[in-house]
């Protein structure tokens, strides 16, 4: 049985390290995301003026994008200069792993957490944190924001690229009023271990960003928290 369990755990590290030997150098994908990001570019077709905003919220997403992870981001619209009144986290059951097992009423459904300080903020599988319920309650037509950032990902190519649309779309219309349209070069696969970037106890790799106006300053240049 040892025999067999050795081998095993040859074969993966065989495979792996052979993979990693002939991947593509972390220089070729930072190339190959430079030229990307020239293609990248932010529309803001309306401006609008709200004191409070809603951010859609994937709690087991895999990658943490600095500043514009959901999280992070509120945090940055709640504090000044040019903060906003409320900042909303939506989240929904459809988003959580199926195999966890949900064996509460309240694991079920869509959900928002309404903050008006960071605290607040503090969100877990099914709107818990360390067991406790928090600051949560379910959603309905007249306790959501009318204005919502959404995000939306495409397929991760050969060199850890994907496309991503960062968008702030008016609820009860579904017209986007905003828009960025980007790259994102995924840290967690690179080659050298000074680019490679796992976060979140490693159940997250870290993504680069193409340099478009940073998330906060083009939320509030669409969404007017002071208007």
């Amino acid at each position: 049985m040892k025999k067999v369990v050795l081998i095993v755990l040859l074969l993966i590290a065989s495979y792996f390290g052979i993979g990693f030997y002939f991947s593509i150098s972390d220089e070729r994908k930072f190339s190959e995301f430079e030229s990307a990001c020239k293609d990248a570019n932010e529309k803001i077709f309306q401006h609008k003026a709200s004191g409070k905003i809603a951010i859609e919220y994937r709690p087991v997403s895999g990658v943490i994008e600095q500043k514009y992870y959901p999280t992070d981001l509120a945090k940055q619209l709640l504090n000044e200069p040019e903060r906003f009144e409320m900042v909303q986290l939506l989240f929904s059951s459809d988003d959580l792993d199926p195999k966890r097992p949900k064996n509460k009423e309240y694991c079920y459904g869509d959900f928002v957490i309404s903050a008006v300080k960071e605290d607040q903020l503090k969100i877990g599988l099914c709107g818990m944190v360390n067991g406790k319920e928090h600051y949560w309650e379910r959603q309905n037509s007249e306790n959501v924001a009318d204005y919502v950032i959404k995000y939306k990902y495409g397929i991760r190519n050969e060199y850890d690229i994907r496309p991503v649309k960062f968008y702030i779309e008016e609820r009860k219309s579904g017209q986007v009023i905003a828009e960025q349209n980007s790259f994102q070069l995924l840290l967690g696969r690179m080659r050298e271990s000074k680019n490679r970037v796992w976060l979140g106890w490693g159940a997250a790799e870290g993504a680069k960003n193409c340099s478009l106006t940073e998330p906060k300053a083009f939320v509030v240049n669409a969404v007017n928290p002071n208007g």
